[in-house]
């Protein structure tokens, strides 16, 4: 008969519901503004790929002074891979007009839930083109 007296009462019940309500809200406002720099960095490393593509198709040379400068402008840890790109001599890496350049930007990023749980995403952009550059 004791308890049943709490379920019969329903004042302070709209405090209790307004106070979860509101740890909700926060929790998934915390989870989106943890979330929302992924794509953010994804777009931006399709982009930083696109830029480094254009400049290696310009100059047939995928170790160009340009191409160089621009990777050096990555941000730290960012991996540089030219994948499935014929080059014309290996020492210079030079790629022949129409020739079929790829390349690829990974980079690691953590991400922290509530500050404790960490995650960590691999970012991976790739970028493809052909080289714009007649070597003779």
């Amino acid at each position: 008969r004791g308890f049943s007296v709490y379920f019969r009462n329903k004042r302070g019940l709209a405090y209790i519901e307004a106070t979860i309500t509101i740890l909700i809200v926060m929790m998934l406002l915390s989870v989106i503004i943890t979330v929302a720099p992924v794509p953010i960095y994804k777009i931006k490393q399709d982009t930083q790929a696109n830029q480094l593509l254009r400049t290696a198709s310009l100059t047939g040379k995928t170790n160009a002074p340009e191409v160089d400068k621009q990777i050096q402008m990555l941000p730290d840890g960012t991996s540089v891979s030219w994948s499935g790109t014929a080059f014309t001599s290996a020492s210079n890496r030079q790629v022949q007009l129409n020739t079929p350049i790829v390349v690829r930007l990974e980079r690691p990023m953590t991400i922290k839930f509530f500050g404790v749980f960490p995650l960590t995403l691999n970012i991976k952009s790739k970028a493809s083109g052909v080289s714009e550059c007649y070597i003779k």
